[in-house]
């Protein structure tokens, strides 16, 4: 405890012999640790942050840990949906690279491809008109006809 009482001390007469010094590094620290705070709060916000799904607890994904192709096709998605007995529901989705015309520039975007019940999943309902259903899943050009174009 002497030990202590002698190092503030000696801080003390530190900062009265070179107040400059003191004040500056106290402000770089605090400009530091309020650096360190924003950056942990945006990644909280964005990375972070529990799914926006209903009970995120439940939700399991299937995924390869690294492949550039899908681990089910949709077929195999579709027979695991129709023969469930363990999930409350079955959704399929693929990120696709497509090209959005704008002003006659035509620029690569990300999007997705998503099956029927995958609103339903997720818990979005729209604001005005109808998403995606099961049912759209099964017709012809439907979401079939795109994860097989992914593939």
């Amino acid at each position: 405890m002497t030990s202590l009482l002698q190092d503030l001390r000696f801080a003390v007469r530190q900062i009265r012999r070179s107040p400059g010094f003191a004040t500056t590094a106290v402000l770089i620290l605090a400009i530091g640790i309020a650096a360190n705070v924003i950056v942990i709060g945006i990644l909280q916000l964005m990375i972070l942050r529990p799914l926006d799904v209903p009970n995120p607890d439940r939700v399991m994904t299937f995924a390869p840990h690294v492949a550039d192709y899908p681990i089910f096709s949709y077929p195999e998605v579709r027979d695991v949906r129709d023969g469930n007995t363990v999930f409350s529901s079955v959704a399929a989705l693929t990120i696709q690279t497509f090209g959005l015309e704008a002003d006659g520039v035509t620029r690569p975007v990300w999007g997705y491809i998503v099956s029927g019940q995958y609103f339903e999943v997720v818990g979005i309902k729209p604001y005005l008109g109808r998403l995606l259903e099961r049912s759209d899943d099964d017709r012809p050009g439907g979401v079939e006809e795109l994860f097989r174009f992914r593939s």
